[in-house]
């Protein structure tokens, strides 16, 4: 019960602020299964004998024998799928090796897919209302066009099954193939595993990139775990060991992103916890993540070499990197100007170093694709705080919104500055749809058939330590 343990203190036992009548998802007695260390290392050794035939057999052998195993594992075990996912999300290696790449992440979804597809099928559930359906569907026929327009299918090809990866499978699945929070929580876990893991060989090795990750593919990833850590960390209801888990994983995390000199990541951390602070609407909240950020920073920036440093704070017009940022707007505005009602195409991205979201898009697919694209946002947003607001703070389900709507704004800020869309986009469309599951769940008519109990308001106030049994 090591993952579970970790998450228990994070379940809604206690009364709700203020004496809320509103009723509380209770998922302290529900029948989870439980992720137990056996069940972690029988992952972790079927991995590591799969790894070994790629790199000293053959690589197509050891794809289909992960395939067949990673389908079984869906339909044996659907949560240790989603955790598998979510752990493997922050590697992000091109594994297809053809114009279209794909990480591990990636292809676990896709195999995943299928299985849980036939799953929700036989369970008559039905498709989950989703506020983002027509934004999503209006921006991808917005793609087609231009790209059909401009004769540019073939190099758009790639642009276009990677936004139907995480704009439509990721979020389909999330949205309607979950049974549960503690499914989703403990993936964010073993997210935020991988990233301290990957953090500690950066502040070890005393660099920004390791086992070729760059550095703005790190900052992406820590800058999702820092913002879930927070979160997890602002809850009233983590304390003990669970309390002290958050504290080390957000300090090492912290450290990591500071070393990682993505300064469109550090942008992505602050959009990403100011709209957390704000689904609380508890801003005082800020207080306290201040003064556990403030002395991170300053130490981390005092351990910078002189040149990192110079790197950081240098936004002049001569400097390399903020250079190529201008030729990159232009490049992008001769082609919106061009056609500036349905833009160039998808394609257009893979032509330059698309490092602005807004720019790219308006270049893409014109006023009419960028307003279609800004309006995903402004739906999920909607959603998001419609669901907080209908939900106790402490709550399950308030997290996996105000995570999901975190991260959307996260990576959204992070994308005016760098680049878009890319293999680290997956934790993001994911949680976009948790938080559309998130969003059915709190709404009674809606509400989808999931093994969780729905009790009346003022349970009687319990004192809840972590349970650090092992099963």
């Amino acid at each position: 019960m090591i993952m579970n343990s970790f998450v228990s203190p994070l379940l809604p036992h206690h009364r709700a602020a203020g004496g809320s009548n509103r009723p509380y998802l209770n998922l302290a007695r529900d029948d989870a299964p439980k992720i137990g260390p056996l069940t972690i290392l029988a992952i972790a050794a079927c991995a590591a004998v799969i790894g070994w035939i790629g790199f000293e057999g053959s690589i197509v052998v050891a794809g289909v024998l992960y395939g067949i195993l990673f389908v079984l594992l869906t339909i044996l075990r659907a949560d240790l799928a989603f955790l598998i996912i979510f752990m493997q999300a922050p590697l992000m290696w091109d594994l297809t090796g053809g114009s279209v790449k794909m990480a591990m992440g990636d292809i676990s979804l896709v195999l995943a897919t299928l299985v849980l597809l036939i799953r929700l099928i036989q369970s008559g559930r039905g498709i989950a209302f989703n506020p983002m359906r027509w934004p999503i569907a209006i921006y991808l026929t917005v793609c087609v066009l231009s790209t059909l327009l401009n004769g540019t299918i073939v190099e758009s090809v790639t642009s276009m099954l990677q936004m139907l990866l995480y704009m439509g499978l990721a979020v389909f699945v999330y949205a309607n193939c979950i049974d549960q929070p503690r499914q989703i929580i403990n993936a964010l876990y073993g997210l935020m595993f991988t990233d301290v893991f990957l953090s500690v060989m950066m502040l070890v090795l005393r660099s920004n990139s390791v086992l070729g990750i760059n550095k703005n593919a790190m900052g992406s990833e820590l800058d999702y775990a820092v913002v879930i850590a927070v979160e997890f960390w602002l809850l009233g209801t983590t304390r003990g060991r669970g309390k002290k888990l958050i504290s080390a994983m957000l300090l090492i995390l912290g450290a990591a992103l500071i070393f990682s000199l993505s300064r469109g990541a550090w942008l992505g951390t602050v959009v990403g916890i100011l709209v957390l602070l704000s689904l609380h609407g508890q801003f005082r909240l800020a207080l306290k993540t201040v003064f556990i950020l403030t002395p991170i920073v300053i130490c981390c920036w005092l351990l910078l070499p002189q040149q990192s440093v110079d790197y950081a704070v240098n936004f002049s017009s001569s400097a390399y990197n903020i250079r190529a940022r201008y030729e990159s707007v232009a490049f992008a505005m001769d082609f919106f100007r061009q056609s500036p009602m349905l833009g160039a195409g998808v394609g257009l991205r893979k032509m330059y170093d698309a490092t602005n979201v807004i720019m790219s898009t308006l270049a893409e697919t014109g006023l009419v694709g960028l307003v279609a694209f800004l309006s995903i946002f402004v739906a999920m947003f909607r959603m998001a705080w419609k669901t907080c607001r209908a939900t106790d703070p402490r709550s399950p389900i308030f997290t996996l919104s105000a995570i999901g709507a975190a991260l959307m704004a996260a990576k959204f800020a992070h994308g005016c500055v760098d680049h878009y869309w890319s293999r680290v986009m997956l934790p993001v469309w994911a949680m976009a749809g948790a938080a559309v599951w998130s969003f059915n769940a709190s709404d009674k008519r809606r509400r989808p058939s999931v093994k969780m109990k729905v009790e009346s308001a003022e349970p009687p106030e319990v004192a809840v330590e972590p349970d650090l049994g092992v099963s």
